[in-house]
């Protein structure tokens, strides 16, 4: 309420404009739903759990909403689903930004044909080697969902440098991690991530604040713990990337968002435009 009397009063203030945009979007993407479709190759997908499939989705959504007011509002032409799966949440980038060009890139082509033929997705194929990927256009949103939470140290580093080369200015990449409730979690719950054995290398990093455990028979792959302090400090050579925000147990309750936008960390925030 209170923001449509502020509006209602003639004020051009760019955090009630870009707010207003962002917020209406958002309504109409809620109003709209999205495809229901699931591929029979959905990995991500329990049928006993369809609810937390779908929820996963729209969480990821209201994070985007969060991370674009926070940017200012940036026009979104351009969208990458990074890794993409079967379209857990590709069909909802379709749902609320109708318009623009999504992109979904996996390393499995089964994944991002599916989000081809069902969400008209743009399928490129992703690969192994991060900084091997490069997109023939900037993206003006990157959704990153679960990829920095199985990597170790090196590729958790390209993964970022690849974010900041794939943007466009402007643009914003929200991505998720495994944060300090993540290590509380695998210590102290009955459900942890790994076995106890398996967290014995990870947890001796962990002071260093990354703890990295392999799947077996994957040494490049497996579960990631990353401390705050561990992500800005990664972000710190970076400034062409400016944090926006960053929200512990902010995805799914259990993963932090690291919200970053492609801009100098020199130049003039938005927000301040116009004032003395």
């Amino acid at each position: 309420m209170k923001l449509r009397r502020l509006l209602r009063s003639g004020e051009t203030d760019p955090l009630l404009e870009a707010s207003a945009a962002v917020l209406a979007r958002y309504r109409a993407y809620l109003k709209r739903g999205v495809d229901e479709t699931i591929s029979p190759a959905d990995d991500m997908y329990d049928p006993d759990r369809r609810a937390h499939y779908f929820h996963c989705g729209r969480d990821a959504m209201r994070l985007i909403a969060r991370g674009l007011m926070a940017a200012g509002g940036p026009s979104v032409r351009r969208i990458l689903d990074l890794p993409s799966g079967s379209g857990r949440v590709t069909r909802h980038l379709v749902a609320c930004f109708p318009e623009a060009q999504v992109t979904a890139c996996d390393l499995h082509a089964h994944h991002i044909e599916f989000c081809a033929r069902r969400f008209a997705a743009r399928p490129v194929l992703s690969r192994d080697d991060l900084e091997a990927i490069a997109f023939a256009e900037p993206f003006d949103l990157i959704w990153c969902g679960s990829l920095l939470t199985h990597l170790p140290a090196d590729r958790f580093a390209q993964a970022l440098r690849l974010f900041g080369r794939s943007l466009a200015d402007g643009g914003i990449a929200v991505v998720t991690t495994h944060g300090r409730w993540s290590v509380f979690r695998q210590q102290q719950t009955p459900h942890p991530y790994v076995s106890p054995a398996s967290f014995t290398d990870a947890a001796a990093t962990l002071p260093s604040g990354f703890g990295f455990a392999p799947y077996p028979g994957h040494r490049r792959y497996g579960t990631t713990w990353s401390l705050p302090s561990y992500v800005m400090g990664q972000l710190e050579p970076l400034t062409d990337l400016r944090v926006v925000s960053f929200i512990e147990r902010g995805w799914d309750r259990h993963q932090d968002v690291l919200i970053v936008q492609k801009t100098s960390m020199h130049a003039r925030p938005w927000i301040f435009e116009g004032s003395t």
